[in-house]
């Protein structure tokens, strides 16, 4: 049996630098799907090298960059420890706008991605906490996302329940909840992208009751005709964390997509 070969690099969407993996040999017929996978707060794009790489094995173009203020995108002189501690101080004023912004780059990922491999498939996304995060809040943005897989995150940016002290917002950062929050701004999902929760049953950072609130907003709304384009998985007894199994999940669910 030949051995799978996978082919990674590195590159640019415009000013956004982004990492990759995706098989080395595909049919000449076959439709290229894209998956951008991102990492949760705090961490940087080569920390999701082996999820890219099996997203590759499962037959996907993989991309991942990083956040706003994250990795190579942090600002000035600001270390990624100080910037870790200013947005744990003031959530809302500083963690809305880098979820927010982020999720509009992710459409100029896309851009690059399909004039870069040429895709013509599906296009999906996902990440960990605030990656996944973005990447629900992008499907709300660019209807070429057809479909987000989010790992312990949350559709209401509020996260009522929440252990951590979410501050207060700003006029700037209040603008960008109102135009974006997943729960707030259901109308945005009238496309009806396929999503899937992967939640800790005991999340006490990202309390998963928002998950099942929106799911029974747009069930009530535009997916009251396809209830299976939107579900949870709860893993019971799990405080906030991605251990292997949550990973399995997410990717069975991609698996399932093509």
């Amino acid at each position: 049996m030949n051995e799978f070969r996978i082919q990674h690099g590195t590159d640019s969407a415009s000013h956004i630098p982004v990492i990759w993996a995706a098989p080395a040999e595909r049919l000449s017929s076959e439709k290229q799907n894209l998956v951008i996978w991102l990492t949760g707060f705090t961490g940087k794009k080569e920390g999701m090298i082996p999820q890219l790489e099996e997203l590759a094995r499962a037959g996907y173009t993989a991309v991942s960059f990083d956040l706003r203020e994250h990795g190579d995108r942090t600002v000035g002189s600001e270390t990624h420890p100080e910037m870790r501690d200013r947005v744990n101080e003031e959530r809302r004023l500083y963690f809305w706008p880098i979820i927010a912004m982020t999720a509009e780059d992710i459409s100029r990922v896309i851009d690059w991605a399909v004039r870069r491999f040429g895709i013509a498939g599906r296009i999906l996304a996902g990440g960990i906490s605030m990656g996944g995060d973005i990447a629900l809040t992008a499907a709300g943005i660019d209807r070429r996302i057809d479909g987000v897989c989010a790992a312990i995150a949350t559709p209401d940016w509020l996260r009522p329940g929440s252990v951590d002290p979410q501050g207060e917002s700003d006029t700037y950062s209040q603008l960008l909840y109102d135009r974006y929050d997943p729960i707030t701004n259901v109308r945005r999902y009238a496309h009806r992208p396929w999503i899937h929760f992967e939640n800790a049953g005991a999340d006490s950072y990202v309390p998963p009751e928002a998950a099942r609130r929106f799911r029974e907003l747009l069930l009530a709304g535009p997916y009251a005709d396809s209830p299976e384009r939107i579900g949870i998985t709860e893993h019971p007894g799990l405080d906030h964390g991605f251990p292997p199994e949550m990973w399995q999940g997410c990717l069975a669910w991609f698996r399932a997509q093509v």
